[in-house]
């Protein structure tokens, strides 16, 4: 029955909830990268890059798989997944370079507090990324569950957390899946 919906949360993000494009009305996208390992013979096959989209306020998060950690494959999934001009917060990574001149973009910088001013710094809620990093915290647990997942896999992994977040109560995911699987609800 996992297997199932998984692979029905899959084809639903695959195909209709990707149609439209985050960051319009105003809200700040966060954008950030994370590694996955796995246990491979080769040690270049064993770390993937995953990318993940939060929009503030509206719950809609998306994650991919990349084929690489290029700044063009990064800046071509951002301008395929965010409005242009939208505000988007990035980690201080020198990938995300090339955003300025598509989208309004503000850098997170963990590592630069003041330590004279002890407690939250002016701006810091506004630039932090910390709802899509929550988001890797929460599939990798996820992933330690199942010990490792296949590369080819990952990307249904992936969107069932996107899922998750989006439906977090049981009867928003169980209303979701029966309209999904066209049962009707006594």
């Amino acid at each position: 029955m996992y297997r199932r919906s998984r692979h029905i949360v899959h084809l639903y993000f695959q195909n209709l909830y990707r149609r439209h494009k985050l960051g319009q009305h105003g809200k700040v996208v966060e954008v950030d990268e994370s590694k996955f390992s796995r246990h491979a013979k080769n040690a270049a096959k064993s770390n993937l890059w995953v990318i993940g989209f939060y929009e503030r306020g509206s719950k809609d998060v998306r994650a991919f798989v990349l084929e690489d950690k290029s700044e063009a494959t990064i800046l071509a999934l951002m301008r395929e997944n965010i409005v242009e001009g939208a505000d988007v917060v990035t980690d201080s990574w020198r990938g995300y370079a090339e955003c300025k001149e598509y989208f309004n973009h503000r850098v997170c910088l963990k590592q630069r507090q003041d330590p004279e001013k002890p407690g939250p710094q002016p701006g810091a809620q506004d630039n932090n990324i910390s709802r899509v990093e929550s988001l890797w915290h929460m599939i990798k647990r996820n992933i330690h569950t199942y010990s490792t997942v296949r590369a080819s896999t990952l990307q249904r992994f992936l969107d069932e957390a996107c899922w998750r977040i989006k439906y977090k109560s049981f009867t928003e995911r169980n209303e979701f899946l029966m309209q999904l699987l066209n049962v009707k609800q006594k």
